[in-house]
């Protein structure tokens, strides 16, 4: 219950924005497929419950239950190639398109209708968005501004909310926005 975001440090002490999680999403380190260390860092970004299951228990449930494993294995898969798809739009595709991509992902995870339009409604400082996409916090800035001129997007404290997708998925290139769902 409630919002966790996953943050990997670099090895010069960045801190790297890895992803945003809804409750009933699981994160922590797979131990019981060999990687002995967590590689990330888990920060509660609105009051949360946690249920942790330890490795011995962890390796039970997977044993005892196919269709867990499945799960965790659709999970890893999906991970993976959302994983692959990030690397591939910060190679080839420009901040602005990277930013509408991220909004349109977080939208379709996390959006909810109301008044404004598709509302997101957590926690999106500019450096966590910038560090999504690979840029400055100055740069995301100028961007969401830009967004909210065009009357794309409108934005808050606490939340954004997208008030045109369509124009927001032309500037983002619809065909990408529709793989990441």
């Amino acid at each position: 219950h409630g919002g966790v975001k996953l943050v990997r440090q670099t090895l010069e002490g960045k801190d790297i924005l890895l992803d945003m999680l809804k409750p009933g999403e699981f994160f922590g380190s797979l131990s019981a497929l060999g990687d002995e260390v967590y590689s990330e860092t888990a920060e509660a970004q609105t009051d949360i419950c946690v249920l942790s299951i330890g490795l011995r228990d962890f390796r039970t449930i997977l044993n005892e239950y196919p269709a867990v494993a499945v799960s965790v294995l659709d999970v890893t898969a999906k991970r993976l190639a959302t994983s692959q798809e990030k690397i591939r739009q910060l190679t080839t595709l420009s901040v602005k398109k990277r930013i509408a991509n991220i909004l349109l992902k977080l939208s379709q995870k996390f959006g909810e209708d109301s008044k404004q339009g598709l509302l997101i409604q957590l926690p999106l400082p500019r450096k966590d968005l910038a560090d999504m996409a690979g840029t400055s916090a100055e740069t995301a800035s100028r961007i969401m501004s830009r967004f909210q001129q065009d009357g794309l997007i409108e934005t808050g404290r606490q939340w954004v909310a997208i008030v045109d997708i369509e124009q927001l998925a032309a500037v983002a290139q619809a065909q990408v926005w529709r793989s990441l769902s």
